[in-house]
């Protein structure tokens, strides 16, 4: 939205500069359902701009090939602004006019505390660590079938991951199973690295960095913990950095075979980006199997067809990230919907 800012921040060249200005003067708006993301931005701003800023953004937040991702579940306000307008810089230099910075929130304890309340103050019957086998139907409503239970139930809300609603779905559903099953995710690892006071000086603006696939890393996004997040900074002065390896796609990851290798190559990316000296003092590995979806393109029309193959079979709903949902705010918005939706229904 701002190509004095991009002129200030020293990411591209000048011939990159100067290619995505084209942006302001390129003629045409989208017109159809979803392109790609990658292909967009190389046609309005350049390739400087895809590989540069937006395919690592990508790589931090979304996962897969730019050039294959939908830009309208990957980048929805710049979708709807392209659409709509002539020039993308212009419209959102316009909206973000009077915008407040936007900030990182989090819960304070870690993200699981949401699903701990949730389960402690609900009014409802809920039953933890407990997979569901499959749904069926039964009468009007359904089955829903546990390892220990069975609930009868007048709707159902499957708030899964696409391959494992494919196989709660296949018997009730089975065509919208089968698109289900098509879809893909990514798997990425997070690794956590300590290090001493000192031995780590991150820049005092901004709290991470962003790993263009050209400059070959392990690593596609690292934070500084301790900035972005001051609630989990260690009180003696350690830096805690959180690293993402991989992007979601064959590639760095894909040989990795062990935790040591991991830490290993992200704290060689972490010397070799923010001029760390020595090893950290303490690491932990997370590995996130099939995590992150692949938003491809005309991702949202398969969905609309799978939603409503299921209205067809009864009152099913689907729920979450990998559907129309993004983020945590999606997720808890569309679940509101659909449970007043749900309630009046009943009512």
């Amino acid at each position: 939205g701002s190509l004095s800012a991009l002129l200030r921040s020293r990411v591209l060249s000048w011939r990159g500069l100067v290619r995505a200005a084209g942006d302001v003067v390129i003629p045409g708006k989208i017109v159809g359902d979803d392109v790609s993301l990658g292909g967009f931005v190389r046609r309005r701003f350049g390739n400087e701009v895809a590989e540069r800023l937006v395919d690592p953004l990508m790589a931090g937040t979304r996962a897969g090939d730019i050039d294959r991702m939908s830009m309208r579940m990957a980048a929805e306000p710049i979708f709807e602004a392209a659409t709509k307008h002539r020039s993308v810089t212009l419209a959102l230099g316009r909206a973000k006019r009077g915008q407040q910075r936007p900030r990182f929130l989090g819960l304070k304890g870690g993200m699981s505390r949401l699903v701990d309340a949730l389960a402690e103050r609900s009014d409802a019957d809920v039953h933890l660590s407990t997979p569901v086998r499959r749904v069926t139907r039964s009468g009007a409503g359904f089955v829903v079938e546990a390892d220990d239970v069975e609930i009868e139930a007048d709707a159902v809300v499957v708030a899964v991951p696409a391959h494992a609603a494919a196989s709660v779905l296949a018997d009730v559903a089975p065509s919208a199973a089968r698109r289900l099953a098509d879809f893909t995710f990514a798997s990425v690892s997070v690794v956590n690295l300590l290090y001493p006071p000192g031995a780590v000086r991150v820049p005092s603006t901004g709290s991470g960095l962003l790993v263009p696939r050209s400059e070959r890393a392990s690593i596609a996004a690292c934070t500084w913990v301790s900035s972005k997040w001051p609630d989990e900074a260690p009180a003696d002065g350690r830096l805690l950095l959180r690293c993402v390896v991989g992007r979601g796609e064959t590639g760095p990851e894909g040989d990795i075979s062990d935790d040591d290798d991991i830490v290993a190559r992200a704290s060689a990316d972490v010397r070799r980006f923010l001029g760390a000296e020595g090893d950290p003092i303490a690491t932990a590995v997370h590995r996130w199997e099939r995590a992150l979806p692949r938003f491809v393109v005309g991702h949202r029309a398969r969905v609309a067809a799978i939603e409503n193959e299921l209205a067809e079979v009864g009152n099913l709903s689907l729920v979450g990230a990998g559907y129309t949902a993004t983020g945590l705010n999606d997720c808890l918005l569309q679940g509101l919907r659909i449970a007043d939706s749900i309630a009046s229904a009943r009512d």
